[in-house]
């Protein structure tokens, strides 16, 4: 339990103000603070007010259960933190980097590496956190990270740092003010988190349908029983009350099984917890990706510690892919979702979203 003499409820206020652009002077208990013209309309307060912990004459207060500080602390808790930093681990050596990249194999054409050089480049982690709850809550916490302009994927060593990275564990890492880029792959992750707790999903749906079935089973016998015996009074009953009491207890019956199919039904939450923008030292591989007569230039990126380049991302899901497919007509990367054809012709969704979009 937190002792409420280690709260600073006014501290938190003048802070969260000054984080506003507010111009704060403190005292012992007390703070006179000049608000930003639009900040004070949002918060329905005059540009220049003075604060104090306690409700007294000439002062807000904004002590516990003080109407600011219960505005200030809901606005913190429908944002997301974004944080910044520089990880300055030491970046691939260029022959290392080209000899990952000469791997990269696409499967209906030709990949050459062009060029490689070092650069930088900034990936955006998020940890989200995801809860499902049917008759049991489970949750947990799961990662994505992301190329920031790419949104491709970095391999799982590279994830393994990031982790590290974020837990505090890695000296390598330089604290900065402002989160430089974390915007652009904000979305993407966010789809992502909710492909990357699907197998674990998938664990939990099977132990909830077999606590299902298992509790099914048990109704299903409690009133086959229950019907049984009243198909089979002790005593002399009317055909008519007998019907009756058969179909009362068919009807509860239904009624408990449709209950049933509500109780166990999962419902999964994901929220985002955290975002970092990572600016890191690469290699980048310039790379010319070739089908039939067309062909088209990709930058790849190999962060430090990979195995293996970035997964390139999908134009047409959220996905990304190791093994990319090309489109035929603008030679957009599919992943092996969007990609198959019984015809043969790789479909492009992206190709056909672009067409719509023309003729309408």
């Amino acid at each position: 339990m937190i002792d409420a003499g280690e709260l600073d409820p006014l501290g938190f206020v003048t802070d969260d103000l000054a984080a506003r652009g507010a111009l704060v002077e403190t005292g012992e208990g007390h703070a006179l603070v000049v608000l930003p013209a639009a900040v004070a309309a949002e918060l329905g307060i005059p540009e220049a007010i003075a604060l104090a912990t306690d409700a007294r004459e000439g002062y807000i207060g904004c002590g516990l259960g003080a109407p600011l500080l219960d505005g200030l602390i809901a606005s913190v808790r429908a944002t997301v933190p974004v944080a910044s930093v520089t990880w300055q681990a030491e970046p691939p050596k260029l022959a290392v980097a080209e000899r990952l990249a000469e791997r990269v194999v696409v499967r209906n054409g030709v990949a050459d590496v062009l060029g490689i050089a070092h650069g930088s480049a900034t990936y955006v982690a998020g940890v989200f956190a995801w809860a499902a709850e049917a008759d049991d809550r489970y949750e947990g916490l799961t990662l994505v990270a992301a190329h920031a302009g790419t949104t491709s994927e970095p391999d799982g060593e590279v994830m393994a740092a990031i982790t590290r990275l974020i837990a505090g564990h890695d000296p390598r890492v330089i604290d900065e003010r402002e989160a430089r880029g974390a915007t652009g792959a904000a979305t993407v992750i966010a789809r992502r988190a909710g492909e990357a707790i699907g197998p674990r999903l998938d664990e939990v749906g099977v132990a909830v349908a077999r606590r299902r079935d298992r509790e099914r089973d048990r109704i299903d016998e409690y009133f086959r029983s229950l019907v049984g015996e009243a198909q089979r009074p002790r005593r002399q009953v009317a055909r008519e009350a007998i019907e009756a009491r058969v179909a009362a207890l068919r009807a509860e019956h239904a009624s408990k099984l449709r209950d049933l199919a509500s109780r166990y039904t999962l419902r999964v939450r994901l929220e985002p917890v955290a975002l970092v923008a990572i600016a890191m030292r690469v290699a980048e591989v310039r790379l010319r990706l070739r089908r039939r007569k067309g062909e088209r230039e990709l930058a790849l990126h190999v962060p430090p510690g990979a195995r293996s380049p970035d997964a390139l991302a999908c134009v047409a899901c959220a996905s990304t892919t190791r093994a990319p497919l090309l489109c035929d007509d603008a030679l957009h990367v599919l992943c092996e979702s969007c990609a198959p054809d019984p015809n043969g012709r790789p479909r492009c969704p992206a190709c056909r979203s672009s067409k719509g979009a023309r003729s309408s």
